[in-house]
């Protein structure tokens, strides 16, 4: 989820830029962003040697909205279960 967050954050970041500033290795790193890529979180583009990434906006609101619905929850849930 860090990964997706942290591309999330910017209009594009390149990889290498996302594993200069990661603590797991630089493959780690290339087989979440293709992990993501395949489930359609994030859409890569190639420039030379060079890729960036951005993620799906569409898929970054959907995934800030389940958010927030788990935080109404847990105040209900929190808020019935008093004693």
């Amino acid at each position: 989820m860090e990964i997706f967050e942290r591309i999330g954050r910017e209009a594009e970041v390149a990889g290498a830029t996302l594993a200069d500033k990661s603590a797991v290795s630089r493959p780690t790193i290339s087989h979440h962003q293709k992990e993501l890529s395949t489930a359609g979180r994030i859409k890569p583009r190639k420039e030379a040697k060079c890729s960036f990434y951005r993620v799906d906006r569409r898929v970054w609101a959907d995934k800030h909205q389940l958010e927030r619905i788990h935080e109404s929850y847990g105040r209900y849930y929190n808020a019935r279960n008093r004693f």
